[in-house]
C-alpha cells in the first residue's frame, strides 16, 4: 500500500514538471502580454488594493520583481511554478479521495491538456495563482466534509482570505455552497465555532484591503459595474456555452458532465455533492450576468480530481484497462492538438492557418473588435513599435523638453509599455487615466509638452500639435493598429484640475 502511494506521488510529480517545462519552453514566445506591463507597474508600487484587482498577485510580482528582474521569461516563472504546482495539488485531492493511477493520470493530463489553464499558465496575472489558491481550498473543504475535523474551519478560513486577497472570484462559489450547505444534512458544520473563527481569520486578513476599498471610495464597485456594462460581451447561452466545452478541452468537458450525473446516485460521495451543485450553480449565474467563461475554470483544479476518482470508481470490467488508457491517451492527443492554439508554438501566420484548419473560431468575450488572432495573443503585438514610436517623438525633442516631457497613454497597456520597455530608449515612465494609473495621479501640475499616444481632438488640448509618427502591427488588436503618436506644446488647463474628468475605470 506504502508503494502504491509513493507511485502515485512520484506520477503526480511527473506530471507536474511535465506542465512546468512545458511553460518554460514556450513562454518566451511573442511578446509581452498588455496585462504584463501594467501588473508590473503594479508590483513596483505595491498597495493593499487596485481598481481591477486585490493585492496578493502584485506581492508575488514584486518578489519575482527583486529576484529575477523584469525580462519576459523571468515575470512568467513564477506563473510557470504556480501551474505546475496546481498540477500536484490536484493529484492530492485525487489521493485523498482514494483515487489511484487512473484518476491521478486523468487529472495531471486534463490540467495539462486544458486550454485555458495553457494560456493563464503562460503569462504574468493573478489567474494562475487564482487557480492554485482555490485547488489548495477545494482541498481542505474535501477533506472537511471526508473527515468532518471541524479543526479544518481555521485552515479554510485562511486560505479563503488568501485566495480573495488575491482575486474575488471565489466569493460566488462561496455564497452558493454555503446556502447548499445551510439547506442539507452537513449544516452541523456551519453550526460550529470553528466556522465562526473561520469567517473572522477570513475577515481580518481581508480588513487592510477593505480599509483601503474605503479610503479610496470603493473604485473596484465601479470597475466592475463599468465592465459590466460596457466591456465584457453579452454572449448568448450557446456561445458561452461552447466556449467553457473549448477552454476546458472538450474531453474534460465530458468528464465535469459525467461526474455531475455518477454523483447523484454514488452513496460514498454523497457528501461532495455540495461541491458540484455549487459549481452548476456559478455555471448559471456567470451565464446570465454576463461573466467570462474563463472564470469557471478557476474551479477546475478541485473538480477535474473529483470527476476523475468518480470515473475510475465505475469503471470495472475486462475492458477496463482499456477504457482507461484510451481516455488518457485521447486527453494527451487533443493536449498536443490544442496546445499550439494556447501556446505561442506557431508563427502568427502558421496559427491563423492552424486555427482555420482545426474549424477553430474563438468567440469575443469583450465588446472590442477582434483580429486576426485571439485576443491573448494579439495584445502580445505591436508594443515594440508603439514605444519605438514614442522615442523618436522624445528624441525630436530639446533638451529643455525632455526635461519637462509628459507621455499621456490612453490606456494601462500604452503607459506600461512605456514604463518596462521605455527605459532601453531613455524614456520617462508614462502616465494614464486608466484604472489604477489614474489613483497614482499625473505626477505633475504643469505639462508643457506632452507626447500622446491616440486619443482623439487632442488640437483643441494644446496651443500646437504634430504627429511624431504612427505606430502599427498587422497582429496587434485592431484598436491598437495604425497608432498615431502626437507632440502637444502649451497645454491649455491645469492637469491636476481636469485628471478626475479623464478617470477611466474599465
Amino acid at each position: 500500500m506504502e508503494g502504491q502511494r509513493k507511485h502515485l506521488y512520484m506520477l503526480a510529480g511527473a506530471m507536474a514538471g511535465v506542465k512546468l517545462i512545458l511553460h518554460l519552453v514556450f513562454n518566451g514566445g511573442y511578446g509581452y502580454f498588455r496585462d504584463e506591463f501594467y501588473y508590473i507597474e503594479c508590483a513596483r508600487r505595491l498597495a493593499w488594493g487596485y481598481v481591477d484587482h486585490p493585492p496578493l498577485s502584485m506581492f508575488i510580482s514584486r518578489i519575482s520583481l527583486e529576484l529575477l528582474g523584469d525580462s519576459l521569461r523571468a515575470i512568467r516563472f513564477f506563473p510557470a511554478v504556480a501551474g505546475s504546482a496546481l498540477v500536484y495539488v490536484s493529484a492530492l485531492i485525487v489521493m485523498m479521495l482514494g483515487g489511484g493511477r487512473y484518476a491521478v493520470l486523468i487529472t495531471g493530463l486534463g490540467l495539462i491538456a486544458a486550454p485555458v489553464v495553457l494560456i493563464i499558465g503562460n503569462f504574468l496575472s493573478m489567474n494562475i495563482y487564482d487557480l492554485l489558491l482555490i485547488a489548495v481550498w477545494f482541498y481542505f473543504v474535501i477533506r472537511l466534509l471526508k473527515n468532518e475535523n471541524l479543526k479544518d474551519w481555521y485552515i479554510i478560513g485562511f486560505v479563503t482570505g488568501l485566495a480573495l486577497l488575491n482575486k474575488y472570484t471565489l466569493i460566488f462559489y462561496l455564497v452558493f455552497l454555503l446556502l447548499i450547505l445551510l439547506a442539507g444534512k452537513q449544516r452541523m458544520l456551519l453550526r460550529s465555532k470553528e466556522f465562526g473563527f473561520a469567517i473572522l481569520i477570513a475577515a481580518l486578513m481581508l480588513l487592510p484591503h477593505l480599509i483601503w476599498q474605503i479610503q479610496t471610495g470603493f473604485p473596484t464597485l465601479e470597475f466592475m459595474r463599468n465592465a459590466a456594462l460596457y466591456k465584457n460581451a453579452d454572449l448568448p447561452i450557446g456561445d458561452f456555452i461552447s466556449e467553457v466545452i473549448l477552454e476546458v478541452n472538450p474531453v474534460n468537458a465530458l468528464l465535469q458532465l459525467t461526474s455531475v450525473i455518477l454523483i447523484l446516485t454514488d452513496k460514498l460521495f454523497a457528501r461532495y455533492k455540495p461541491l458540484v451543485f455549487a459549481y452548476i450553480a456559478v455555471f448559471f449565474f456567470f451565464m446570465f450576468t454576463g461573466g467570462k467563461p474563463y472564470y469557471l475554470s478557476v474551479f477546475f483544479g478541485g473538480l477535474i480530481p473529483l470527476g476523475a476518482v468518480l470515473a475510475e470508481r465505475v469503471i470495472k470490467g475486462k475492458r477496463r484497462k482499456l477504457i482507461i488508457y484510451s481516455h488518457a491517451s485521447l486527453l494527451a492527443v487533443s493536449g498536443v492538438v490544442i496546445a499550439p492554439v494556447a501556446l505561442p508554438v506557431l508563427s502568427p501566420e502558421g496559427l491563423i492557418s492552424y486555427t482555420k484548419m482545426l474549424g477553430i473560431e474563438h468567440t469575443a468575450q469583450e465588446n472590442a473588435e477582434q483580429g486576426s488572432l485571439p485576443q491573448y495573443h494579439a495584445d502580445m503585438f505591436g508594443w515594440e513599435e508603439l514605444v519605438r514610436t514614442v522615442a523618436d517623438g522624445y528624441n525630436s525633442l530639446s533638451k529643455e523638453e525632455k526635461s519637462k516631457v509628459v507621455i499621456f497613454g490612453q490606456n494601462y497597456g500604452q503607459a506600461g509599455a512605456v514604463s518596462v520597455l521605455g527605459k532601453k530608449y531613455g524614456l520617462p515612465p508614462a502616465i494614464a487615466a486608466h484604472n489604477n494609473y489614474y489613483l497614482w495621479g499625473p505626477g505633475t501640475d504643469t505639462v508643457t509638452v506632452s507626447i500622446i499616444i491616440g486619443g482623439e481632438e487632442n488640437e483643441k488640448h494644446f496651443d500646437s500639435v504634430v504627429v511624431a509618427g504612427v505606430s502599427d502591427h498587422p497582429y496587434a488588436m485592431p484598436y491598437e493598429r495604425r497608432k498615431p503618436v502626437y507632440i502637444g506644446r502649451g497645454f491649455r488647463y491645469d492637469i491636476r484640475e481636469v485628471w478626475g474628468s479623464l478617470k477611466d475605470f474599465n
